[in-house]
């Protein structure tokens, strides 16, 4: 993913997958990356697409600045589900596990801690997330995004 996609990168983390991104990282770098670890080079920079299409490296060239569409966009070339999927950290890429409440006293707010059963923990970063408001909300948006994807079809 290159330096100016972090917001979509940071939702599709929320959808599940392993998703590298450096906003500090070069096209050389990142191209390295794709070569090395089979990802996928994610751009809106057209010379960095050219340069990985060149290098046969699988590569998506954005059209959209909008992350609603840039979502569409992923969604439908690689045909990925748009549910939320507490697998990945959305900050840090690290993996979630699922962790009881009851060691969260000093780390989750007491309220969220009442109104909410499920939390995970990332085991690089030691963020937690939990289902709230915030979940809801962009849970709906994707709801949306997939309903959209699927008219397309």
């Amino acid at each position: 993913m290159d330096a100016h996609l972090g917001k979509l990168a940071r939702w599709l983390r929320m959808l599940g997958h392993d998703v590298t991104y450096d906003p500090q990282v070069t096209d050389t770098a990142l191209l390295e990356e794709g070569r090395k670890r089979g990802r996928i080079i994610v751009t809106r920079d057209k010379e960095l697409f050219q340069k990985a299409i060149k290098t046969s490296l699988n590569a998506i060239l954005l059209k959209n600045d909008k992350i609603t569409k840039q979502l569409k966009e992923i969604a439908i070339r690689l045909k990925i589900s748009l549910e939320l999927n507490p697998t990945r950290c959305s900050i840090c890429n690290g993996m979630l596990v699922k962790v009881s409440k009851q060691f969260l006293t000093q780390k989750v707010p007491k309220r969220s801690l009442k109104a909410y059963n499920e939390f995970w923990e990332c085991q690089k970063c030691g963020k937690i997330f939990w289902p709230g408001i915030h979940w809801k909300n962009i849970s709906k948006t994707l709801q949306k995004i997939s309903k959209s994807v699927n008219t397309n079809k």
